[in-house]
């Protein structure tokens, strides 16, 4: 299973760096990474960009049930020419057949390796797939599914939190400044009054200290205000760009479709390649309908054998009953 495991990391690992820590992949970096005539380089890549989580889990449900039979019989460097030649042939294909769509998503090499699978061991394969694709369409999506609309929501009434918080401090911040404003108004008026002779120096010296302490509080207070502000702007940001990335995901995973030409071409590749590099040793091998037929054939010997038995069973008998009936009439 170790081939397999090695893969769905790569593909895992890719995905979380592609989506920078969000839920989706932006389409920016689909573009970038997707394949298409336009971008041939990434005829690599784009098996390792999915759509959403959705396409992601499913390919790699299946890709664990069929790869672990695949990798019985193949060595790695096999494994992994038909993962990479069946998502090239494929990609290829595609895009020569639809040169304005970008393809993303790694089901073109896991139809090659379910091929491979199906060769190896027809009868797990068949029940591992069915059984794949129960569990992706019956559990494992419904559940993502769920979670992410749970996710959605959380997201919302994060950012409403936020606003709020945002609102307050917003006013705490216009309450301070008006303060500020005042105080200053204040100072201006006892230094008038002082000018004038309404009150004595060491009354506006004692005023003004006062004001100055005040307005220094203030200040601290407004730096504070608005370190918190600025931590509240980037956390509502970051929640709205989330949400952002979440909502256009959900509608592009649920628009994208799928192409039934790629999983074709993807099976078909891997097919020609056992052919050409692998069938003596797959035949050794003795794979499930290989061995099937071999059965089939040793019971259908047996079952010959058997009756050709009971045919010389029957005809010594009957030789010997008529032996017996010509001694008796010897006798007589």
């Amino acid at each position: 299973m170790r081939y397999t495991l090695i893969v769905a990391s790569f593909i895992l690992f890719f995905y979380f760096l592609f989506s920078s820590s969000l839920l989706y992949i932006p389409e920016a970096t689909l573009r970038n990474f997707g394949f298409s005539i336009e971008n041939p380089l990434s005829i690599l890549t784009y098996t390792f960009v999915h759509v959403g989580p959705s396409h992601l889990i499913a390919n790699l449900i299946l890709l664990i049930a069929v790869g672990v039979i695949a990798e019985k019989k193949l060595s790695f460097s096999d494994y992994l020419s038909i993962y990479i030649l069946s998502g090239a042939t494929a990609a290829i294909t595609f895009a020569l057949l639809n040169p304005n769509t970008i393809l993303v998503g790694a089901s073109a090499s896991i139809a090659g390796l379910l091929m491979a699978a199906f060769i190896v061991d027809a009868k797990k394969a068949f029940f591992y797939t069915a059984a794949a694709l129960i569990l992706s369409s019956f559990v494992a999506i419904p559940l993502l599914s769920m979670m992410v609309d749970l996710y959605r929501g959380s997201l919302a009434s994060e950012e409403f939190l936020s606003s709020r918080m945002l609102e307050n401090v917003s006013n705490k911040k216009a309450i301070l400044e008006e303060e500020l404003s005042r105080l200053s108004s204040e100072k201006l008026s006892y230094e008038e009054r002082f000018r004038q002779g309404e009150i004595s120096e060491e009354e506006y010296r004692q005023e003004i200290a006062n004001i100055s302490t005040r307005e220094e509080e203030i200040v601290r207070q407004s730096e504070e205000v608005k370190e918190e502000e600025s931590r509240i702007i980037t956390k509502l940001n970051k929640v709205i760009n989330t949400k952002e990335n979440v909502e256009q995901g959900k509608q592009r995973e649920s628009s994208s479709p799928s192409s039934a030409l790629i999983h074709v071409v993807g099976a078909m590749t891997a097919l020609l390649y056992l052919y050409i590099f692998k069938r003596d040793s797959l035949w050794k091998a003795k794979p499930y309908h290989h061995s099937r037929l071999e059965r089939r054939s040793r019971k259908s010997k047996k079952r010959l054998k058997a009756r050709s038995y009971r045919r010389s069973n029957s005809w010594e008998k009957s030789s010997s009953n008529s032996r017996s009936t010509q001694r008796k009439e010897r006798k007589s």
